[in-house]
């Protein structure tokens, strides 16, 4: 995938769809751009706020004005130009239609429904404020095959999806000369979470002096049931053969190499160092998650963690880049688009209640 050559953060929000006259455009030379001030009527507001904080350019010449008849039905939303063939993003009753025809071209009977995927899950937002569904049991686990990568014990299973991306990432580094990964930990059950929870637990009561204390410090390292990425199948540990530890795995060639590549393989690195405040986690270098590409590329590049990703999403943000734009849609809400665009708009789902709408644009 080629660099992204610009960053793109637009803010909307998709509770409404607003009347405007001027769609924002993305462009491969724009930076960053805010939608105009005072655009909202009563069916929704768009948010500026974080656009106007960031120093966004404000200039007459980021917005391309519609000179055409308007449409009483259908809102001008953003109109994506980084394409050989430009892409309009339209609201309409609430719902969300990307297409490359223009307001007088749009033919709603040509427009297919692109229906949330809820299968791989590669999405899902799991954290202490984002618990699974009650009994949730991730579908077609496989066992990871030792003989493609080091297993620390045996029966360790992971999605397809995550498997196929681990074994290629795996293999890549050792066409690179490191050949030392083995992976410790993968899907793992209510029962062993609690098991995991417990023994911690147990260490933290000898070295605190209240169970809350003890309780606080077990929380800050271990998930409760339900609240671990461990239990979808799309996370692992992953250690070198010789720093197998929490203590020693950091300034492994093995850890080093993991942290500059694994974006590439659609993983991300779940608890980074630097956002313990975001992901109220401690540094864990070892625990990678499959998000996929080319999300997980978006978000090395940009030094986000999930947490970061989803709150602009959850706020209504529109992130993208000359690659791929990535946009919040809400339950209610429904994306529709042309048949010759289908296939490079996805829809995800994050939770009970929201999905994320990937557009790729190469």
């Amino acid at each position: 995938m080629k660099k992204a050559a610009c960053i793109v953060v637009l803010s909307i929000f998709f509770v409404g769809c607003t009347n405007l006259s001027q769609p924002n455009v993305i462009g491969d030379k724009t930076e960053l751009m805010a939608l105009p001030e005072n655009t909202a009527d009563n069916t929704g507001t768009h948010n500026v706020s974080d656009a106007k904080n960031s120093g966004a350019a404000k200039a007459p010449d980021m917005f391309e004005v519609i000179e055409k008849p308007r449409s009483e039905s259908f809102n001008p939303l953003y109109k994506i130009t980084v394409s050989q063939e430009p892409v309009n993003i339209y609201g309409r009753n609430n719902n969300i239609y990307i297409t490359s025809h223009e307001l007088n071209e749009i033919n709603l009977k040509a427009l297919k429904q692109i229906e949330t995927d809820n299968t791989a899950g590669s999405k899902l937002l799991v954290n202490k404020d984002n618990p699974l569904p009650e009994n949730f049991i991730p579908q077609n686990l496989v066992n990871i095959d030792s003989g493609k990568v080091k297993l620390e014990y045996q029966e360790l299973k992971l999605l397809p999806v995550t498997l196929k991306a681990l074994y290629s990432m795996v293999e890549a580094a050792k066409e690179d000369g490191v050949k030392g990964f083995i992976i410790n930990s993968a899907y793992r059950s209510l029962t062993t979470q609690q098991q995991i929870f417990d023994a911690n637990l147990s260490g933290f009561k000898k070295s605190s002096k209240t169970y809350e204390e003890a309780y606080a410090k077990t929380r800050q390292l271990v998930a409760l049931p339900g609240n671990s990425e461990h239990h979808t199948g799309l996370a692992a540990d992953i250690f070198s053969v010789s720093g197998r530890h929490r203590n020693d795995f950091n300034g492994t060639k093995e850890q080093v190499w993991l942290n500059t590549n694994l974006q590439k393989y659609g993983f991300i690195i779940r608890y980074p160092q630097d956002k313990t405040k975001e992901t109220n986690a401690v540094y864990e270098p070892w625990h990678i998650r499959y998000v996929g590409i080319p999300l997980s590329i978006y978000m090395k590049e940009r030094n986000l963690c999930l947490e970061e990703f989803y709150s602009k999403i959850f706020s209504g943000e529109v992130l993208g880049d000359n690659e791929s734009a990535f946009m919040g849609i809400k339950k209610t809400q429904q994306v529709f688009t042309d048949e010759e665009l289908t296939s490079k708009v996805s829809l995800e789902r994050i939770n009970e209640d929201n999905a994320l709408l990937t557009l790729q644009l190469g």
